[in-house]
């Protein structure tokens, strides 16, 4: 299950805009550095990503894939080690 929100896709010539289907998605995190959104890029952000990653929530598929698997994993620390978004 994905986040259902708007984002451009690879060619970066097609915007595609889905809308919103599961509640969860209005909360989640614009930038998943960040992703317990308190201004700061820490360890809190990724216990905070792990707890919904675990559960599957929808906010944990940064990836934007498709699914909450081992690429949002791996996004996540991406965005994570960079230092945000």
């Amino acid at each position: 299950m994905n986040c259902n929100r708007g984002r451009v896709t690879s060619d970066e010539t097609t915007l595609t805009i889905r809308e919103p289907s599961d509640p969860m998605c209005t909360s989640c995190r614009p930038c998943a550095a960040d992703y317990n959104s308190d201004g700061v890029v820490d360890g809190g952000d990724v216990d905070a990503f792990f707890v919904d990653w675990v559960q599957g929530t929808t906010c944990a598929e940064v990836s934007q894939d498709g699914g909450v698997d081992g690429s949002d994993v791996d996004t996540f620390f991406a965005a994570w080690a960079a230092g945000g978004c």
